[in-house]
């Protein structure tokens, strides 16, 4: 977690205020542990580890030609992650159970 408390030290923000983007459990582990909700991208090494306190879980983060695969959570209507379906995921209650906190 060392790496998002000083990127949040740095920014001058909480983690509840941010949404990482990792791609393994290790990096969903990390985020946790600082407390920052996390988007998941699986790839093939991956597709297989335990993502279940990822907010949202993709095949990719698509594109507007090429839509993301929503494997766990809701993507809703949109086809590829953009700034609103940020928005949309930050607005989200910050739930401390998903982050593993007592």
């Amino acid at each position: 977690p060392d790496a998002y408390l000083a990127a949040l030290a740095h920014l001058g923000a909480r983690p509840e205020e941010a949404i990482a983007v990792e791609d393994s459990a290790q990096g969903l582990e990390a985020a946790v542990a600082a407390g920052v909700r996390t988007l998941i991208t699986v790839n093939q090494e991956t597709e297989g580890q335990d993502f279940s306190r990822a907010i949202l879980v993709l095949d990719s983060l698509g594109e507007p030609d090429l839509p993301a695969a929503c494997l766990r959570g809701d993507l809703s209507s949109a086809t590829h992650v953009t700034v609103e379906v940020l928005r949309q995921l930050h607005a989200l209650p910050h739930d401390t159970r998903m982050l593993g906190a007592p």
